[in-house]
C-alpha cells in the first residue's frame, strides 16, 4: 500500500483491557509531547497504528482470536462481560454486576441496561447465551473452549439477567469471562468480515493480514473511551520497519519494540515508550531422565550458576524480570512474590552434596519434577516486552526459571 495514510489505529489503544490482551507490548508513541498522555483526551483526529502479529489467516471470528493483529482489531470493535481493572481485579463491562452462589457452581450476571450494537439491536441475554455458547461444546473449534469446559448451561433467566451453571465450583468465573475470545456478538451472527460488537468502533473494513478501518461508535455507552473519529491499524510485521514507520510519521503507535531500539527510543525527545508487565516466559527444558539432568544437584546448580540479571540486563536491556524457578510472570495474578529468589551463587556447597533430594529441599516443598520417570525440569524467564532480537538464541542465552521445585 502506498498510501500511508492507512497507517492508523485505535484510541482504544488507552483501554486497559486492550492493554493487557496485546501481549505484553511495549510501545511506542510518536508526535505525542510526554505530558500530553496525562491530559484529558480531545475528540476528533485519526490515530495510526502499525502492528506485528497479522497474516492472510486473520480473522475477527471470536473462536479463533489469536495474533496481535486480530485480537487489537477485537478489542475496538467488542467488548466483554468483564475486564480486569488496573488493579489486576475483575471489574464491570457489559455485566454490570454478578454473583456466584451454591459454592460456586452457580453465576448470575446482571447486564448493563441500554446498550447497543453497532447494527442498533439492544443488547440482551439472548446475545450472551449465544456468544458464550460459540466456545462450548464438543463440535466448537474455538481456542478458548477449555476456559468453559466445565460450564453445564447458560440460560437467559430475563433480557437483563444470564445464569451461568458450571458442572464443578469455579470460584474465579468472573476472571474467565474477562478474556477476549468471549466477545458479545449479536445473537445468531457469524459473518467476521463485517464484525459486530457493541466497542467504541465500527468496523468498516477489513483486509487480513494488511489493514482493518474503524469508526468512532457514536452511541458507545462509554463516554471516557474512543475518542478519535477513525482508527486504522495497519500490519507491518518487520520490527525494523515498524520503527521506520513511527520515526517517519507514518505511524502514530507501533508495539513490539526490538529490545536493541527500545534503549535509543526512550531517549528521543520525539517518542514515549510505553512498557507493560509481560507475562511471557522462556524456558530451557532438560530431560530429566537422562543423565546429568537426572541429577537434582545438576538442576539445582544450573539455577545457581547462571547470573540471571546479567543476562536481563545484557540480552534484553533492562526490559524483564529475573524469574524464580516456575513460568509464572510477576505481571499474572497467581505470581507468589513470597517466594525466596534462588540468587547468582556458582560456589554454593549444595551442589557436592550426594543427599537424596527430599532431603536437600526443604519439607515444604512439593515432589519436584524428576521423581516422574517421563517430567523434565524447564527452566524459563518471564519479561516486559519490546520483543526480543532475532539473532541470539533465548533458550541459551536466557535467565533461568525451573521448575525443579514448588515451595509453599
Amino acid at each position: 500500500m502506498n498510501d500511508r495514510s492507512v497507517f492508523s489505529s485505535l484510541d482504544s489503544m488507552n483501554r486497559r483491557s486492550f492493554i493487557k490482551t496485546a501481549a505484553a507490548a511495549a510501545f511506542a508513541t510518536a508526535a505525542f509531547p510526554h505530558t500530553g498522555l496525562a491530559e484529558a483526551p480531545r475528540k476528533g483526529g485519526a490515530l495510526r497504528l502499525g502492528l506485528n502479529g497479522g497474516s492472510s489467516a486473520d480473522t475477527l471470528d471470536p473462536t479463533q482470536l489469536i495474533g496481535t493483529f486480530s485480537i487489537n482489531v477485537s478489542r475496538q470493535v467488542y467488548n466483554t462481560l468483564v475486564e480486569i481493572g488496573d488493579d489486576g481485579k475483575p471489574a464491570p463491562e457489559l455485566a454490570a454486576s454478578w454473583e456466584a452462589s451454591d459454592g460456586n457452581m452457580r453465576w448470575i450476571l446482571n447486564l448493563r441496561p441500554g446498550v447497543q450494537f453497532h447494527n442498533g439491536k439492544t443488547f440482551d441475554a439472548d446475545d450472551v447465551k449465544y456468544s458464550l455458547g460459540l466456545h462450548i461444546g464438543d463440535k466448537t473449534k474455538s481456542k478458548a473452549k477449555g476456559l468453559v469446559a466445565d460450564v453445564a448451561e447458560v440460560r437467559a433467566i430475563s433480557p437483563t439477567q444470564v445464569e451461568i451453571l458450571l458442572k464443578s465450583p469455579n470460584p474465579d468465573m468472573d476472571y474467565v469471562l474477562s478474556d477476549l475470545h468471549f466477545a458479545m456478538v449479536p445473537a445468531g451472527f457469524a459473518d467476521w468480515s463485517k464484525a459486530i460488537g457493541t466497542g467504541p468502533f465500527k468496523l468498516t473494513a477489513f483486509q487480513p493480514g494488511v489493514h482493518a478501518i474503524a469508526a468512532r461508535n457514536e452511541t458507545y455507552w462509554r463516554s471516557d473511551r474512543g475518542h478519535v473519529d477513525t482508527v486504522e491499524s495497519v500490519v507491518i510485521n518487520d520490527a525494523a520497519a515498524r520503527v521506520s514507520a513511527l520515526q517517519g510519521g507514518s505511524v502514530h503507535i507501533v508495539n513490539g519494540i526490538d529490545y536493541k531500539i527500545a534503549p535509543l527510543l526512550k531517549k528521543d525527545p520525539r517518542a514515549y515508550l510505553l512498557v507493560t508487565e509481560g507475562k511471557q516466559h522462556f524456558s530451557l527444558p532438560m530431560d530429566a531422565t537422562k543423565e546429568p539432568f537426572n541429577s537434582p544437584d545438576v538442576v539445582l546448580a544450573l539455577k545457581h550458576a547462571l547470573d540471571r540479571e546479567q543476562m536481563v540486563k545484557l540480552l534484553m536491556a533492562g526490559f524483564g524480570r529475573v524469574g524464580n524457578d516456575h513460568p509464572i510472570a510477576a505481571g499474572d495474578p497467581s505470581f507468589n512474590p513470597n517466594i525466596a529468589q534462588r540468587a547468582y551463587d556458582p560456589d554454593r556447597p549444595v551442589f557436592t552434596s550426594r543427599k537424596p533430594a527430599r532431603a536437600i529441599l526443604p519439607s515444604s516443598c512439593t515432589p519436584p519434577p524428576w521423581r516422574s520417570s517421563r517430567r523434565s525440569t524447564r527452566p524459563s524467564f518471564s519479561r516486559n516486552r519490546p520483543s526480543p532480537p532475532a539473532s541470539p538464541s533465548m533458550s541459551s542465552a536466557s535467565p533461568m526459571t525451573a521448575t525443579g521445585a514448588t515451595c509453599g
